[in-house]
């Protein structure tokens, strides 16, 4: 491409050689594609679900953040009203 004040490297020549050749069979790419999301959504039954290690007791955790200098108090209040729900 002359003209343009500047030469393509060796990547942007790479990269236009298969753009051009993957837009001509864009058709093929799209179906391939489709096929390896439905592959790896099959595949992902034998993948372990291990991101929640199992627990053996019912537990929540709650991050309380009160304003800076509120009292023990106040949140002694707080923690009770939630411990409500």
């Amino acid at each position: 491409m002359k003209g343009h004040g500047h030469e393509r490297t060796r990547f942007a020549q790479t990269f236009h050689i298969v753009l051009d050749r993957v837009l001509h069979v864009k058709y093929w790419v799209i179906g391939a594609t489709v096929a390896l999301f439905v592959a790896a959504l099959a595949g992902m039954q034998f993948v372990q679900q291990q991101f929640f290690p199992s627990s053996d007791r019912p537990e929540l955790l709650v991050d309380l953040t009160l304003p800076q200098g509120s009292s023990i108090n106040a949140t002694r209040k707080v923690v009770m009203i939630l411990r409500k729900y």
